[in-house]
């Protein structure tokens, strides 16, 4: 095994003379190949058993940017920021000043990200166009506010020589340390946990899922004695990696916010959006027609897909890749929509429905109103769903539903049309690994396109 210690002496010493337990750790810094930093057991180590204790007077927060920095509280007050941005020009200042406190843990970690707010064109234009717009658009938002705070400290003249030589760059590089690196905290300044806390030490720990696994019984943040606390989630042995893990979410998240797609990611999903205007032309022609005859069915089964009383402007198909297959929102839409009743209980149904009509109202319509047989239809189908029977060739028209699905691959495959690749280097820098990253991330999703069951 390739092992070192990732701490310097100056950040160790630091350890050593803040955390009153650090040598009785029973987890220490390591470097392993494949990994970088990391954290590693000491020794064996039982399931239960308490790793570490980082204590609140450690953490990197915006409660503490904003009283060791308190022009950053005029800045929160008075401009529309980010929480995020904000602290980000704290930690300029805090690794510029060799006086800091944080200035030893804050020049210990990585430099260099690869979030995607860190990209350029050329990594952006990989990307399908809708994903390409939502993280473009995410990094001129920041940089939108990088330029409102540079700019209203600058005529501060108690601060403005204090962020001198900041650029959009290291800015950037800035908030995607923030976002890689913190852990969920709320503070005063940051009572949701917008951003959360940087934890020295404890933040070495890299990701791996966790099925079936308490983690507020692992990681968690010990209120009387104001430490954060990582405990063993199963046995150890010597020299074994510890992990935490950073939630289950699909390979786009893990790409925004921590610039790597993880392994075996079991929540892996093609995630798309379809214009409510444009679903006539993905899902077929007699779409329109199954929309209106349906709409009180859909506006009551489907919420997810409705505002009001109207289909959402925006409308968010997913597809596994475990399953290959769509997710529940996205069949129970499909199906819906598909919808090829069985006559004979409808007219049961109505009947019934006119018959208990009748009892009050001798000079009631032979034919139910409209409401009335969307009702019965509602009822039915809500039975069939609650009764698992949505499949039965009764209540849906399988073969529309199937070419809708064809269509959506159809549509899917068309968004990859363009795309081109760079070819992969051995021998790599910063920018070809974002290169990497944004080909592995394309190619991943035409995969689940093209292996796609229905």
């Amino acid at each position: 095994m390739e092992e070192n210690s990732c701490l310097s002496k100056e950040f160790q010493l630091f350890l050593e003379n803040n955390i009153k337990d650090y040598k009785n750790f029973k987890c220490k810094a390591a470097v392993l190949s494949n990994f970088g930093g990391c954290l590693v057991a000491k020794q064996s180590v039982n399931e239960g058993e308490e790793l570490l204790r980082i204590p609140e007077t450690l953490f990197i927060t915006l409660s503490v940017a904003i009283t060791k920095l308190p022009i950053l509280r005029e800045v929160k007050s008075n401009l529309n920021v980010q929480k995020k941005s904000i602290l980000a020009f704290f930690l300029f200042k805090e690794k510029k000043d060799a006086s800091s406190f944080y200035h030893c843990y804050l020049n210990s970690i990585p430099k260099q990200y690869t979030n995607t707010i860190t990209w350029q064109e050329i990594q952006f234009n990989l990307l399908r166009d809708e994903l390409k717009t939502k993280h473009q658009k995410k990094q001129q938002k920041l940089l939108s506010e990088f330029d409102a705070i540079k700019n209203y400290i600058s005529s501060n003249k108690d601060y403005s020589h204090i962020f001198e030589g900041i650029n959009e760059a290291e800015f950037l590089q800035l908030v995607a340390m923030i976002e890689s690196r913190t852990l969920f905290f709320k503070n005063e300044q940051d009572s949701t946990s917008e951003v959360g806390a940087m934890i020295p030490f404890y933040d070495l720990a890299n990701h791996t899922f966790m099925e079936g696994i308490d983690h507020f019984k692992y990681f968690y943040f010990d209120q009387i004695s104001k430490e954060y606390v990582m405990r063993a989630y199963k046995h150890f042995v010597a020299e074994e990696q510890i992990f935490i893990t950073y939630g289950n979410y699909n390979n786009e998240h893990f790409l925004d916010y921590y610039g790597f797609i993880p392994f075996n990611n079991q929540r892996e999903a093609l995630q798309f959006t379809i214009q409510s205007d444009q679903l006539p032309k993905i899902l077929g022609k007699d779409f329109t027609k199954k929309l209106r005859e349906n709409s009180l069915i859909g506006q009551q089964i489907l919420n997810h897909f409705y505002a009001g009383q109207n289909l959402k402007p925006n409308i968010v198909i997913e597809i596994e890749e475990a399953s290959q297959s769509f997710s529940w929102e996205t069949i129970t839409f499909l199906q819906v929509f598909s919808l090829d009743l069985d006559i004979n209980q409808l007219k049961t149904t109505s009947e019934t429905s006119k018959q208990k009509s009748n009892k009050f109202d001798n000079k009631s319509s032979k034919q139910p109103a409209k409401s009335t047989s969307q009702k019965s239809q509602l009822a039915a189908i809500l039975e069939a769903f609650n009764s698992n029977q949505i499949e039965n060739q009764s209540y849906f028209n399988q073969q529309l539903y199937k070419q809708y699905a064809q269509n959506i691959k159809q549509y899917l495959q068309s968004l990859y049309k363009d795309i081109k690749f760079s070819e992969k280097s051995i021998d790599i820098n910063q920018n070809q690994f974002c290169t990497l990253l944004a080909t592995d991330f394309t190619q991943k999703e035409m995969k689940i396109v093209d292996n796609c069951k229905f």
